[in-house]
């Protein structure tokens, strides 16, 4: 609960704890308590990744475009310094920085995803389908969402669960 996540915190102010309760506050759908604790975990370490990924998909979520192409961009600075460009890390948040910048496309990045996916890093399978979307292959990205709801099925967010429902909708399966 949200009071046993306050105590943990006033006890020990560490990043992960912050990003405990803001995912509970974003969950509770409180955009600005999560966006606030996110900051806060990322000011405690800034090399914590999953927590800017989670700000920015709460910020975009919460109408803050700006703000979120921002914390992407920040991102990309802090990953470029610690990660290697042929890192999952790297690739996952060059995929949000180019979606973001619009500089070029997203495509650019399926052959590194692939490559992941074939290694064994089952979540570049989800990539691939937000690649495939992006291109408008809304058939591909069912099958990569498909694929990627079978293999990785606990680790399923509202992410892709907003993804995967606008991919059938553009192929009208509303079964």
């Amino acid at each position: 609960s949200l009071d046993c996540w306050n105590s943990i915190i006033e006890e020990n102010d560490e990043a992960e704890y912050y990003l405990g309760r803001a995912s509970l506050h974003s969950l509770m759908g409180n955009a600005d308590l999560a966006i606030a604790d996110y900051n806060n975990c990322i000011s405690e370490d800034k090399h914590l990744y999953g927590a800017y990924l989670a700000l920015y998909n709460t910020q975009i979520d919460a109408g803050y475009a700006d703000a979120a192409a921002e914390t992407i961009t920040t991102a990309m600075e802090i990953i470029k310094d610690k990660k290697s460009e042929d890192s999952f890390d790297y690739y996952i948040f060059n995929y949000y920085y180019l979606k973001n910048s619009q500089e070029e496309g997203t495509d650019t990045l399926a052959e590194g995803f692939t490559s992941f996916y074939d290694e064994g890093e089952l979540t570049a399978g989800y990539y691939l389908g937000r690649i495939a979307e992006d291109a408008g292959d809304y058939e591909k990205a069912y099958e990569y969402y498909t694929k990627y709801a079978a293999e990785c099925s606990g680790e399923i967010g509202a992410d892709f669960c907003n993804q995967y429902a606008e991919c059938l909708a553009q192929l009208e399966k509303y079964d």
